[in-house]
């Protein structure tokens, strides 16, 4: 079922002082939900005039600041952000002209027909007050977009200064597919500009902001759907840096994986079931998934420079001397106001009366949301903690990760999330399936009615849930206003079946090394909580499963078992808690992970030595080399 737009009421709050971005001098951008096709399509001939022009963006909405920046419009109507859609039967003949209104020469890419380096290069290149014209057959399915740049820079991926927005989705449908066109076009843009007259601090700061179809949360389009939908999305990185796209409450199924001029769709058999899919810069994906329990849930990247309050323009930095942001006291103890840019929300409607009765926990857990002054540096740590007997843990306890949290498939349990820390507290209970009130976001988890809080400092908050599915998890504060999530606030959740023992299960969480881990560069990646993990002990002939959890900020890893410094092949069994298809269970040679990833894999030593588990960051797509090692030694039976 397409999704319908659904209003949100949000809280008011004073107009934002927008002077540091200049005064907007171009006429403003509608946002583009990509829902009507641009153009004429007549006799399987489609004719779009399009315009690259000067807009003002408000991706915050109208009551937001504006950017000036280009952007591209239909030939008589508004510029739109990102630009018109491209949405065409296979076998259409697609007959684009495009006028430049821009001061600068433009070159334009993507839309056009050939080889994946074809598509990427200049289909033309149009001089200031010019007009250039293209013709081609688009005969090759899938999910694609086009992108304007300056002639002598030719991207797999739009810039993301000035030229950032201009960019399009370009759909190819299969006509005789069942239910074509019965989709949402997701298109992500970024812009990254700075403040050209502020002398040095153009030089050493920049503003980034990244948005779904135009628009940043908590602005963006609220999606809702109904219990037992089919939901299908195409997801559009139309920007040059790499996502990490999680989806709350439920799995999803990527049908089809693309860049830059390329789609490939994967046969049944290796279409991959998970909460969480990286795209690298340029990069396509088309999912559907089905939503099964109501509520309110998020879909969004989980690198926090994507989603965190510093993608709000009233937060981000201002040259000196300049008059700071006004606090923001109407949302003063608002999480979800600590998110911006790439969220989406959705909610899910009942599918007539809700059957079934609740059933009661028979199982409670304490769990301690504790801060230690002085545990990097001058700033402080923090840590989840279970309680384990009749006492509580010493306020100033703290586990880096916390105290992995052990569960049983099919066993109702309540996590009493007790908050010792400063500031309101939520967390994400990550890839498990649950009701939305328990689900960890404040201010948006639940339903109409009943919204959950954030949990106030000396307060507590119990999540329920029953878990359905054994598997390898994630516990992770969310909304957070900080570097918590660096400092601490991240654990494993450990699903087994009943009576199933962990032995020898072996947990491995790869987090950031504390505060400004979002910024790694020369820093290597904790190992569970350290960057010297100790050695343990294998035996040859037996089988372990490794449970690989990867929660960083905004970091990903390489990660690979290693015999002296060869590659090391094991076996993946699972992903993001769910159990690999037969068709994809097998050996692999290592994988990258983004921050709120999970794989299992069993490992059977053959002959007594030493293995090395290899953990290393990779910053802007290249690997730093300065890995951390978990050294097994593996000895005779």
């Amino acid at each position: 079922m397409i999704l319908a737009l659904a209003s949100l009421a949000l809280v008011s709050s004073p107009p934002p002082d927008c002077s540091h971005f200049g005064v907007p001098n171009a006429p403003a951008a509608v946002a583009n939900d990509n829902r009507a096709t641009a153009g004429t399509l007549r006799d399987g001939v489609l004719t779009l005039r399009l315009v690259a022009q000067r807009a003002t963006w408000f991706p915050e909405g109208r009551e937001g600041c504006g950017i000036t920046l280009y952007a591209f419009a239909e030939e008589g109507k508004a510029a739109q952000i990102p630009g018109p859609l491209v949405r065409i039967p296979a076998g259409t003949e697609v007959r684009v002209s495009l006028r430049n209104a821009l001061p600068v020469p433009v070159a334009l890419s993507g839309l056009n027909e050939g080889t994946p380096q074809q598509r990427r290069d200049a289909g033309m290149s149009v001089a200031p007050d010019s007009t250039g014209t293209l013709v081609f057959r688009a005969t090759t399915v899938g999910t694609y977009y086009y992108w304007g740049h300056a002639p002598a820079v030719i991207a797999p991926a739009p810039s993301a200064q000035i030229f950032g927005q201009l960019v399009g989705g370009f759909i190819v449908d299969d006509p005789a597919e069942p239910g074509v066109g019965r989709d949402r076009v997701l298109v992500m843009t970024r812009w990254r500009g700075n403040a050209d007259s502020a002398g040095a601090f153009a030089r050493t700061h920049h503003w980034e902001l990244t948005a779904f179809n135009g628009l940043s949360w908590p602005h963006t389009e609220r999606f809702t759907a109904t219990v037992g939908d089919t939901v299908r999305w195409r997801v559009i990185s139309a920007n040059n840096d790499g996502h990490n796209m999680h989806l709350h409450g439920f799995y999803f199924l990527v049908e089809s994986k693309g860049g830059p001029g390329v789609d490939t769709v994967l046969a049944p058999p290796q279409q991959r079931l998970v909460v969480s899919e990286i795209l690298g810069p340029g990069g396509t994906m088309r999912l559907r998934w089905i939503p099964e329990r109501a509520g309110n849930w998020i879909f969004h990247c989980h690198l926090m420079k994507h989603m965190g309050p510093y993608q709000r323009l009233d937060r981000m930095p201002r040259p000196a001397g300049a008059p700071a942001a006004a606090p923001d006291s109407a949302h003063a103890g608002h999480a979800t106001h600590e998110m911006a840019g790439l969220v989406i929300g959705i909610s899910v409607k009942e599918r007539g009366a809700r059957g079934g009765v609740a059933t009661a926990a028979r199982r409670t857990l304490h769990l301690f949301a504790n801060r230690r002054e002085g545990v990097f540096g001058a700033q402080p740590g923090y840590g989840f903690v279970v309680q384990e007997g009749a006492r509580p843990p010493a306020r100033d306890s703290v586990r880096i990760p916390g105290s992995v949290l052990l569960l049983r498939r099919g066993e109702p349990t309540r996590i009493v999330v007790h908050n010792r820390l400063r500031d309101p507290l939520s967390v994400h209970w990550h890839g498990i399936e649950l009701e939305s009130f328990s689900d960890g976001v404040s201010g948006w988890s639940g339903s109409v009615g009943s919204i959950a809080p954030p949990i106030a400092p000396g307060d507590s908050f119990a999540a329920s849930m029953t878990p359905p599915r054994a598997g390898t998890f994630i516990y992770h504060v969310h909304n957070e206003a900080g570097e918590e999530l660096a400092s601490g606030l991240y654990g494993a959740l450990v699903v087994l079946e009943p009576g199933a023992t962990p032995d020898p299960d072996r947990v491995f969480v790869i987090g950031e090394p504390g505060p400004n881990g979002h910024d790694p560069r020369g820093r290597p990646p904790f190992v569970n909580g350290t960057v010297t993990p100790p050695p343990q002990d294998l035996v040859v002939g037996q089988t372990y499963r490794f449970r690989i959890v990867t929660i960083s900020s905004n970091t990903i890893y390489l990660i690979r078992m290693m015999r002296d410094s060869v590659v090391y092949p094991w076996r993946a069994v699972a992903r993001d808690g769910a159990d690999l298809p037969a068709g994809q269970v097998g050996m692999v040679r290592g994988f990258a992970a983004g921050p709120g990833s999970t794989r299992d894999f069993e490992v059977t030593p053959t002959e007594p030595g030493e293995l090395k588990l290899s953990v290393d960051a990779v910053v802007a797509g290249v690997r730093l080399d300065r890995p951390v090692m978990v050294t097994f030694r593996v000895r005779p039976p």
